[in-house]
């Protein structure tokens, strides 16, 4: 019997040590994003599918506050307690570039030669180094700044949704059919479409405004085209009175016909009406705006190759269709084009065709996620943005009051970049 008992515990043994073996040969790397709700689903399963196919390595991903996310970032890497891979919005690459935060991924495409010809070219901007043209990032998902319609609201007012691009004019005269006074007071209740000073480049895109010069050395913000989309945003709110500040709460409700939203946020949206998604109306240029979210593996990491094979997993063709059927954009052109277009979220109305950037006369425009320290710019334009909408500010004069502001930063930054570069 102690002879049966010895054998039972030496196996026991034997089987407790081969599992501390293999455990201790799995490498654990640790991976950080912002995405909660809906978008945590997307995250989940990429961790899951990859330690799937790869029992050796293990991903524990933490999920940080959006509000002081980069600020944690930059702490985390001051403190030597940086993750191996990290979640990017596009606004702030440049900066954890230019801040040696994010590695150069060059030897690794070179290594495992892939082709990225057939991926949408717009997505690699924002991660390529403005001074050397190589690649410290790579895009996971990218999404259009567009309006969410619900078509009911059109139909109620006699008016088709339009699929392929309308002028500032027809969106005036269309708002000025949608507005109403539901209790005979002489005042509107309801509007066509609610606009919001948060994306005010969108507006200056469509008039053919630009941030920077397209060597990034000089602010444009003085130019009369921004003034110009400022004043007709104003005019919608205070002038002709036919649009209200935009809330997605009016837009559930039915008090707003149209809201503002990026594509890759269609995942979270449960209408109670059909919805089209169509592009902003355009003054002087067509223009789509875009961005998205990227990823980057940390340059304090000591487990590098195996963040480069978590990365490349979440960026293959089988994970973006994966990632597709969620509502996200794959970064495939292919993929998007032929399957992303069909996308439908259980039992809602959400048409999503019109989302694509390739529409013919669409001009694709990457928001000036390249622009250097953006950061630090949104921190000097939100408020005076917020006083132009509050009326404080009149909207021609935005430009030129920043312009100098803006400029002294852009100035600071090729500075210090010149200096970099020279080796001084």
């Amino acid at each position: 019997m102690k002879g049966r008992m010895s054998l039972a515990l030496v196996g026991v043994v034997v089987l407790v040590s081969l599992a501390s073996a293999a455990y201790a040969k799995k490498t654990v790397i640790s991976y950080v994003t912002w995405w909660g709700g809906d978008l945590a689903e997307t995250e989940k399963m990429a961790v899951k599918t990859f330690m799937d196919r790869n029992p050796d390595i293990e991903v524990r991903m933490s999920t940080w506050d959006w509000a002081n996310f980069h600020d944690k970032l930059l702490a985390s890497t001051i403190g030597g307690l940086a993750p191996d891979v990290f979640k990017a919005d596009v606004y702030y690459m440049p900066d954890y570039i230019d801040a040696g935060i994010a590695v150069n991924l060059e030897p690794y495409l070179k290594r495992d030669k892939m082709d990225l010809s057939s991926w949408y070219q717009f997505t690699l901007q924002p991660v390529t180094n403005r001074r050397d043209g190589k690649l410290y990032g790579f895009p996971s998902n990218w999404g259009g700044l567009m309006y969410f319609a619900n078509r009911d609201y059109f139909t109620q007012n006699g008016l088709p949704v339009p699929n392929d691009g309308w002028s500032w004019e027809q969106f005036v005269q269309d708002l000025s059919k949608m507005r109403k006074d539901t209790n005979g007071d002489g005042k509107f209740e309801k509007f066509g479409a609610g606009v919001s000073y948060w994306c005010w480049w969108a507006w200056a895109y469509t008039n053919g405004g630009n941030i920077l010069s397209k060597d990034a050395r000089k602010v444009t913000m003085d130019t009369p085209q921004i003034g110009e989309a400022m004043k007709f945003v104003m005019d919608l709110m205070k002038g002709w009175r036919v649009a209200s500040p935009d809330n997605a709460g009016d837009w559930e409700s039915g008090r707003q016909g149209m809201t503002t939203m990026w594509t890759h946020t269609v995942q979270t949206i449960k209408p109670k009406f059909p919805v089209s998604i169509i592009e902003f109306p355009y003054g002087k240029s067509r223009t789509y705006t875009m961005k998205g979210d990227c990823m980057a593996i940390h340059a304090g990491s000591k487990k590098k190759d195996a963040a480069w094979k978590f990365m490349k997993w979440y960026l293959s063709e089988e994970f973006q269709a994966m990632q597709m059927k969620t509502g996200l954009a794959p970064i495939q052109r292919k993929l998007a084009e032929t399957e992303w277009v069909k996308w439908k979220k259980g039992n809602y109305d959400i048409e999503i065709r019109n989302a694509l950037p390739t529409q013919v006369g669409r001009q694709p425009k990457f928001l000036e996620c390249t622009t250097p320290t953006w950061r630090k710019m949104e921190t000097i334009w939100n408020p005076e943005f917020s006083k132009v909408y509050a009326g404080t500010l009149g909207p021609e004069e935005i430009g030129r009051k920043l312009q100098p502001k803006l400029q002294q930063v852009l100035d600071e930054y090729w500075k210090r970049m010149d200096k970099r570069r020279s080796g001084k």
